[in-house]
């Protein structure tokens, strides 16, 4: 598609909204704050726009989201928000492609217990996987740009190293 523009500051009047999808497009802007009202969206997808964004705390209020895919954006900066583990009808998740989302990922991504996909490939994450993500997910796909800074605890059967992260899995 070939949409441009800023996303409508009014979407979140559209409180039946189940589905919202803005992929490949020439997007820009910021996601409006009224999208955090849409109680409703269980659909939220954002890929490979020029949207620049940081993860609002608000994105915890979206209960009913089963996909969520903020990805190869412009840029994305800041760090995964701790009340994303609200979100715990959530079967994937997807940040990957934002170098600039930072810090560590949050012990909350244990709450997701129905997450089955869970894309961080060429993000800017950092610390130790939270020993939860062992034993919650099947299958955990991680990748960290290099130098890799995230560990993995003892207890979980992650396929890689320190210094090989670039296809960390840890499960199936």
């Amino acid at each position: 598609n070939d949409f441009t523009g800023e996303l409508p500051e009014d979407l979140g009047e559209i409180t039946t909204l189940k589905h919202l999808e803005f992929g490949n497009n020439l997007m820009n802007g910021t996601i409006p704050e009224s999208l955090y009202q849409l109680s409703n969206l269980e659909h939220f997808l954002l890929t490979n726009t020029d949207i620049v964004a940081t993860l609002a705390t608000e994105l915890g209020s979206l209960a009913m989201l089963t996909a969520l895919s903020i990805s190869y954006n412009e840029f994305l900066g800041g760090e995964i928000p701790s009340e994303i583990g609200l979100l715990t009808n959530l079967r994937k998740l997807n940040f990957g492609g934002q170098p600039g989302l930072k810090g560590p990922i949050p012990k909350s991504l244990e709450n997701l217990t129905k997450l089955t996909i869970l894309e961080l490939e060429d993000t800017g994450l950092n610390g130790v996987l939270p020993e939860g993500l062992c034993e919650v997910f099947r299958s955990v796909k991680i990748g960290i740009q290099s130098p890799c800074d995230v560990t993995c605890p003892d207890n979980c059967n992650c396929n890689s190293e320190k210094s090989q992260c670039d296809n960390l899995e840890i499960g199936q």
